[in-house]
């Protein structure tokens, strides 16, 4: 597990006034990883899709489906969904676009290779509207 997912996890479910405000919104999160940060929404009442690369796919699928085996009260939609970033990525992944736009997209530690970045912004803009919130 990457230290910045928990950091961004710990402000936004630490600030009251932005843990109230992601409540019951649709979030997703890209290149969840193991899913902590998506997985830790949820459990506040987000509806969260956590997607990583279809390589990455493994530990994330189980992550996912140990948490909705038996979720709390409380605990909002989670599911993991297989998302390369791109216009071929976009293109794949007809399930993530029909979720569109979100109203939160998460992310933390995905810009570390530069050669990625255009892809990222592309998958961005698919995913989001003016009214979605990006942390």
């Amino acid at each position: 597990m990457w230290n910045a997912c928990l950091v961004l996890y710990h402000y936004l479910v630490s600030t009251p006034t932005i843990r109230e405000s992601l409540v019951g919104k649709r979030v997703l999160e890209l290149g969840a990883g193991t899913g902590h940060l998506g997985i830790g929404l949820a459990r506040i009442g987000c509806h969260v899709t956590c997607t990583e690369r279809q390589r990455e796919m493994g530990p994330l699928l189980r992550a996912v489906e140990a948490e909705t085996a038996n979720p709390p009260p409380g605990f909002g939609k989670l599911r993991a969904l297989e998302l390369s970033w791109g216009p071929d990525g976009c293109e794949e992944s007809k399930e993530v676009l029909a979720g569109a736009p979100y109203d939160v997209i998460i992310a933390s530690e995905l810009v570390y290779l530069e050669e990625t970045h255009d892809l990222l912004l592309y998958t961005m803009e698919q995913l989001a509207s003016q009214e979605t919130v990006i942390w």
